[in-house]
């Protein structure tokens, strides 16, 4: 019980200092999750651009927890951004979300409110998630994007856990070593599929070469490339289709 002002504390604080004036205690209370079951600093919430009596709101729920590891059940939702009522709500547990965090930290949640418009003038949201890799000699970092829609009572996700920034590495901790990284831009495009618009996916690739010169300094080759492909909805889902 010593920790309950504390927890309450940290909730009240994201309810003075968010994004939209909602009350993370009410949405709690309604979906039956104690605060201390919380992963408080990933919890996020932001109003929707053309509809700001709803917020979107991220609850991550812990499943399990041991020093920096972790594993979050996720609650994506809609709320009433006065009342903080669940109008719409999706739910996926730690077993297949990939909200886990060990050797591969997730560091950070976003909600990403882009002009998603991708069937019948209905707008999508996405939500980004991050990961760092801990180790110093093989950097690895990469951001996941999924998207959603309204669908009655409920979210419908149709995009799921697409990498749209990865950046790994090797090296000798001094100057010695190769690095890549990838980009990727999503634009939306006039074409239709099974009644939604087809995604075109424009990456950008780098490849980053070091090694000690023979007057010992630390010499870098830099080289860029571009590809595309395109997200296609099939089956209630986008999927990849390579150009």
């Amino acid at each position: 019980m010593r920790y309950l002002p504390l927890i309450l504390l940290l909730v009240s604080t994201i309810n003075v200092f968010g994004q939209a004036p909602i009350q993370i205690n009410k949405i709690l209370n309604q979906l039956d999750i104690n605060a201390s079951k919380c992963k408080l600093d990933l919890i996020r919430y932001k109003a929707l651009p053309n509809t700001p009596e709803e917020t979107i709101a991220v609850i991550p729920e812990i499943t399990y927890e041991d020093e920096h590891i972790f594993e979050l059940n996720s609650h994506i939702l809609i709320v009433n951004t006065k009342s903080s009522k669940i109008i719409n709500s999706f739910f996926e547990s730690s077993n297949s979300n990939n909200w886990v965090s060990d050797a591969v930290v997730l560091t950070n949640i976003s909600i990403d409110t882009a002009p998603y418009y991708l069937s019948n003038q209905k707008r999508a949201f996405g939500i980004r998630v991050q990961y760092n890799g801990s180790s110093s000699v093989n950097p690895y970092s990469y951001e996941t994007l999924s998207l959603f829609e309204k669908e009655n009572k409920t979210l419908k996700r149709i995009l799921k856990n697409y990498i749209v920034e990865v950046s790994q590495g090797e090296w000798d901790g001094n100057c010695t070593g190769e690095f890549n990284s990838e980009k990727k831009v999503l634009i939306i495009t006039d074409h239709l599929t099974n009644s939604y618009m087809d995604i075109l996916v424009k990456s950008s690739i780098t490849n980053r070469k070091n090694h000690i010169d023979n007057n010992g300094n630390c010499y870098k080759k830099e080289t860029t490339s571009k590809k595309s492909n395109i997200l296609k909805y099939e089956n209630g889902q986008y999927k990849p289709n390579l150009l």
